[in-house]
């Protein structure tokens, strides 16, 4: 039996693969307060650990965890850990290669588990632990590791026996365990899902679905997972710097690593150590009293629903507890709150809105009502010109995209100009693509002459029985007049600032506290900062900084805003991705397909949109966006576009480029052939607006595109069966409602949550409760760069919670979109209220 010290490496000396670091190993060992290594280290084998006696703590990847007579302790190869011994600590070591359970029979799915993963302390029965006792005497007298084997096993079945039942194993499959091993014990940049797949032989589809089914999360997030949290061991237990830890993990350039460490941590590999250096982090602290203590929670945690009430406590904006017995946090002065069972969950994340269009709409712009007729709107707009200044412009909307052939009329115009008295008019319509202007609006935007003739110009429709313009401006063609309002005086500082809290506001009021705002500008950048160097910005908000698309009017865009971005980064605010419009959209036939759309006189039989951009051009961007360590979420209405970012992205991730967050924004319509192509390459489906059931949206696509592809909408089964991350955007406004409820009721039913279109639309594509709120805390925070920040309810996260008046998991599905938030939290203060 071998009887030699255990081989302890400093962190950055660790050999990753077991058996190139110490061959055939079993060792049992006494540890005391005298013995215990005290500074960070790990170990190239699995560590068991008998606590005799004593106390103290045991800090496992800079985590602490409590030491207690009786007690097991199981550490997995590379994990590190430092021993905190009071005085009077005894514990017995085994420690052992894999290879050494090589020739014995299969272990309970518990331990396997633990073995790869490690896990929270043991806690056997006393007779358990006189049995564990004296299987390690047995060890010890063992001749050699081979012929310890059996009695190693047998050790190891009894420590599974004290596995707690609601603790059960998840990852059942051999193909995740032996991804697991391989992305666990080294982890490296450069290892893609398609690689992975190769070495164990099997496609990536297949591989993504099983580590699906086990993990509930894609090969791709564990791969960036394993990398990053490697990267947390070298910094917070080494002296190498980000240059040397950023080489041994693979990546091609420092500055690659930084931004990509950033991304998953939430800091720069500099902020973190030097937090390291201060002490432990906020959750970590054995001293810390909670300020606020949820008590008999229903909780949703982001990944899974509770199976008991549980009490959750905060301080400082995080959470630094979830459990049942949180007594050891109360303090004083901490507020307690008994919520006598209501459900709470992670406040939501919306991947794709338009806050301050939004804001901006209520605060300050006409509101035509949702499914308005032309009559109606023209009601609207004769009522605000009632009120409205002598040539004052009456902006406003949204028309729905099923008027377009009402609207392009000379007739219909010429009642607009009616209703509006002569004044100038621009209203949107429902995609935010395409307006409807009065005659005046186009006088002024020099679109139209004062003898009613006009250029041209693409994207002005006209009357096919007189040739003259109606008003109705497709895509870029509406800039003209965006351009003219804003000659006429636009919005100010002040409303733009007002804009985006009330935009934030209403979000809050549906319990969203985190999101991605599709389309930004640089009054919107200027206002966010603004609103939260003064303390107004109640959410996470990342912004797409705009670069193609100007059907907006913003000023400027492209590598110009780019450039001008990063100095209105704040606490909450983060401009971290682009975003490129690739195609238009369906109804207007300017996105872009793989068949053609129906037939009609402009465009005949064989037409099928086309890209904004030529694919080269597009790829190029693609490479520069991603240098400048910015995701890119890029609009994708049509099966062909999404192929197009799927084939660049491809190239960029052949290039070793596996930290770019790329979204397919939209992508209602993808291909059979690409839909595992998702998961592969680790791109986001940004799933907006919610569309994924009958009502006005799927119905316009029906009357331009053939079937089955007009009714294969969303295909969000598939996605996740593939292992695809999956996020769900609003659209807001767009949508008529930023609410989640109404998606997730589309999710779990495809039935219409507006009850108004009976049925429902691909009904296999269905997800479950689950995985539908996975989607709207978890996977979306993951999708926008804040996974480490926000979309679960566990310790270090953001202290953002909703409060719901009922447990959706005991609602009739149908009746999902009847959930009505009663309080938002972020960062641990109450934001929203339900007035009763």
């Amino acid at each position: 039996m071998q009887t030699a010290t255990a081989p302890i490496f400093p962190v950055h000396e660790i050999v990753p693969r077991t058996e190139s670091a110490c061959g055939s190993f079993l060792v049992v060992e006494e540890i005391d307060d005298r013995a215990a290594f005290r500074s960070p280290h790990r170990h190239a084998f699995t560590q068991l650990v008998l606590v005799e006696a004593g106390s103290g703590t045991h800090r496992i990847d800079f985590s602490p965890v409590p030491i207690r007579a009786g007690e097991v302790h199981l550490l997995a190869p590379g994990q590190v850990h430092e021993w905190q011994a009071d005085p009077g600590l005894h514990c017995t070591a085994v420690m052992f290669s894999e290879d050494v359970l090589d020739p014995v029979g299969a272990l309970p799915e518990a331990m396997r588990e633990l073995l790869l993963l490690g896990g929270a302390p043991l806690a056997p029965s006393e007779r358990a632990v006189a049995r564990l006792r004296r299987l390690i005497d047995a060890l010890r007298e063992a001749g050699s590791p081979g012929g310890a084997g059996h009695l190693l096993a047998a050790l190891l079945h009894e420590c599974a026996d004290a596995v707690p039942a609601g603790d059960a194993p998840t990852i059942r499959s051999p193909l995740t365990h032996a991804f697991l091993r391989e992305v666990l014990r080294a982890p490296d940049a450069r290892q893609t899902v398609s690689s992975c797949a190769r070495s164990l032989g099997v496609t990536t589809g297949y591989l993504a679905e099983q580590v699906a089914a086990d993990t509930g999360t894609t090969p791709g997030r564990i791969l960036r997972t394993a990398v990053a949290r490697e990267a947390q061991r070298l910094l917070g237990g080494t002296a190498l710097s980000a240059a040397q830890i950023s080489h041994r993990l693979g990546f091609t350039e420092a500055s690659y690593f930084s931004r990509f460490f950033r991304r998953e941590v939430g800091c720069t590999p500099t902020e973190y150590r030097d937090l390291g250096l201060r002490g432990a982090t906020l959750h970590e602290r054995t001293d810390m009293h909670a300020d606020l203590l949820f008590e008999q929670a229903t909780l949703f945690d982001g990944e899974e629903l509770r199976e008991s009430p549980v009490s959750i406590a905060v301080a400082g904006g995080r959470v630094i507890g979830v459990g049942t017995d949180l007594a050891h946090l109360v303090g004083p002065e901490t507020d307690r709150r008994d919520l006598a069972g209501a459900f709470v969950m992670p406040g939501l994340v919306d991947v794709h809105n338009h806050h301050a269009v939004a804001g901006r709409a209520e605060l300050f712009e006409l509101a035509v009502p949702i499914g308005a007729s032309l009559d109606e709107v023209l009601a609207a707009v004769a009522e605000q010109a009632a009120v409205a200044p002598e040539g004052g412009w009456i902006v406003g909307g949204p028309w729905g995209t099923n008027l377009l052939g009402e609207l392009n009329s000379s007739e219909s115009l010429a009642r607009l100009d009616a209703a509006a008295g002569g004044r100038p008019v621009v209203l949107i319509e429902d995609s935010r693509h395409n307006r409807w202007a009065s005659s005046e609006a186009l006088r002024l935007a020099g679109i139209l002459d004062g003898a009613g003739s006009t250029s041209d110009e693409p994207g002005v429709l006209r009357d096919p029985a007189t040739g003259r313009p109606t008003g109705v401006l497709l895509e870029g063609a509406g800039l003209r007049v965006e351009h003219a309002l804003a000659a006429a005086g636009g919005f100010t500082e002040e409303q733009h600032c007002a804009a985006s809290a009330r935009g934030v506001e209403i979000l809050n009021s549906f319990g969203i506290t985190a999101f991605q705002d599709a389309a930004a500008s640089l009054d919107m950048l200027r206002a966010l900062h603004r609103l939260d160097t003064e303390g107004r910005l109640n959410a996470w908000v990342v912004t797409s900084i705009t670069i193609n698309d100007e059907i907006f009017g913003f000023t400027p865009i492209g590598q110009e805003l780019v450039d001008l971005a990063e100095p209105f980064r704040s606490a909450h605010h983060r401009p971290d991705f682009v975003k490129v419009f690739l195609d238009g959209v369906p109804p207007a036939r300017t996105a872009a397909f793989l068949e053609p759309y129906l037939p009609d006189e402009e465009h005949g039989h064989e037409f099928t949109g086309a890209m904004l951009i030529p694919q080269a051009e597009f790829a190029e961007l693609m490479t520069s966006i991603a240098g400048q360590g910015l995701g890119l979420k890029v609009h994708c209405a049509g099966d062909a576009a999404a192929r197009a970012v799927l084939d660049a992205t491809q190239a960029l991730r052949d290039r070793g480029d596996t930290s770019t967050r790329v979204h397919i924004a939209h992508g209602q319509f993808l291909s059979d052939a690409d839909l595992p192509r998702l998961a592969e390459l680790d791109v986001t489906a940004d799933m907006s607006p919610f569309v994924w059931f009958p009502g006005v949206i799927p119905r316009a696509l029906s009357e331009v595109l053939p079937q089955p592809l007009a009714g294969r909408i969303q295909p969000n089964r598939t996605l996740t069966d593939l292992g695809a991350r999956l996020a769900m955007g609003s659209d807001w406004p767009v949508s008529p409602t930023p609410n989640p409820w109404f998606g997730i009721h589309g999710l779990v039913t495809r039935a219409d949550p507006f009850r108004q279109t009976p049925g429902t639309l691909w009904p296999e594509q269905a997800l479950t409760l689950v995985e539908a709120l996975r989607v709207c805390t978890s996977r979306g925070a993951e999708a926008i760069g804040l996974g480490g920040t926000v979309g679960r309810i566990a310790p270090g996260f953001s202290a953002d919670f909703a409060v719901l008046d009922a447990n959706p998991f005991e609602r009739d599905p149908l009746d999902l979109a009847d959930t009505r938030v009663v309080e938002t939290w972020f960062e641990g203060r109450l934001v929203h209220e339900r007035a009763d």
